[in-house]
């Protein structure tokens, strides 16, 4: 399969819920609040799900479709994709691989 063919498999499977991708480290040190108790409070209780939904969204609408764009941004550190009982995580992990695994574990749910 070609690199566009896996992503396209790990998309849909995000898109099906049976994958997820989460972002930690330097991809999240960009929002800097002030450190007073109420808007910290409002941070963590709302604020927070709030950027990190979007950021997914707007993650796997850009990032996602494009090759070019995908390759550089698995270079960076802090994206983890998980399904099918196992865990990628970027830049070590092997993310064609997960894509297989994906199809595989499709192809086992299908009767």
């Amino acid at each position: 399969m070609t690199d566009a063919e896996l992503l396209r498999l790990i998309v849909t499977a995000l898109s099906e819920g049976r994958a997820e991708i989460a972002f930690s480290g330097g991809l999240e040190s960009h929002m800097d609040f002030p450190s007073v108790v109420l808007v910290v409070a409002g941070y963590f209780g709302f604020w927070r799900g709030m950027v990190r939904a979007r950021m997914r969204r707007r993650f796997i609408a850009k990032a996602m479709a494009d090759m070019k764009t995908w390759r550089r941004s698995w270079s960076f550190p802090g994206i983890t994709l998980r399904g099918h009982g196992e865990e990628c995580q970027s830049p070590q992990g092997d993310w064609r691989a997960f894509a297989q695994g994906l199809k595989e574990s499709r192809l086992k749910e299908l009767p």
